[in-house]
Order: structure tokens, then sequence, then C-alpha cells
């Protein structure tokens, strides 16, 4: 059988609507966090502890307004909670950031050489 009679009449009848599952749209909003280096590395860094923006502006060498804007979408996904105290916000994981942060690991980064 050729690849061409496999496909003839696949559209002669109307098909009914695809269903998927509910959250889909919860879970795309997950994946589109993760899918970013610079979010990832924020994780790492408030994995196990709450830290000023502040330092995250330091310890990323970033200009705040970038990492205000990563900040949020991770908060948005439901993977840091973020407090205000005075004028600086404090970030830190959420359980569910947790396990897709296991990919780290517990080891060190090897020195360049």
């Amino acid at each position: 059988m050729k690849p061409q009679d496999l496909l003839k009449g696949c559209c002669s009848a109307p098909s009914p609507q695809a269903s998927f599952p509910i959250g889909l749209e919860e879970k795309a909003r997950l994946f589109k966090a993760l899918g970013d280096e610079v979010r990832l590395k924020l994780l790492h860094l408030v994995r196990d502890q709450e830290v000023c923006v502040c330092d995250l502006v330091t310890a990323m060498g970033m200009a705040q307004g970038t990492l205000s804007h990563h900040l949020s979408v991770l908060h948005q996904a439901g993977l840091v909670t973020a407090r205000k105290q005075g004028r600086w916000n404090y970030y830190q994981a959420t359980a569910l950031a947790l396990d897709p942060l296991e990919v780290f690991g517990t080891e060190k980064p090897k020195a360049k050489t």
C-alpha cells in the first residue's frame, strides 16, 4: 500500500474536537518558566533560603528590571514565593520548584581550566 493511499478520505468526514486534560494552561506556564537558563539559575539561588532581590541582582549581574521580569514569570508559575519588606522583595522557591531543581544535584560546579 502506498503512503498516499493511507491519507485518502482522512478529512472526508467531520472528526470530533479533540479533548485535552484540564490544567494544561498551568502546565504550559510551568514549562515556560523552567525553559529559560536565567530562571533556572534564579531557582537554584532561592531553593534553600529566602533571598532579597538586591542580592539576586548582584549574584546574577543583570539589571533589576530584567531580573524582576524573570522573577515575575517564576512567581506566576507558582515556583517562587514573593514577600515585600520595605522597598525590597524577597523570593524563595516553593515545594513545586524542588523536584525540577533536582537536576542541579548537590555537586559544586567544576573549576574552568
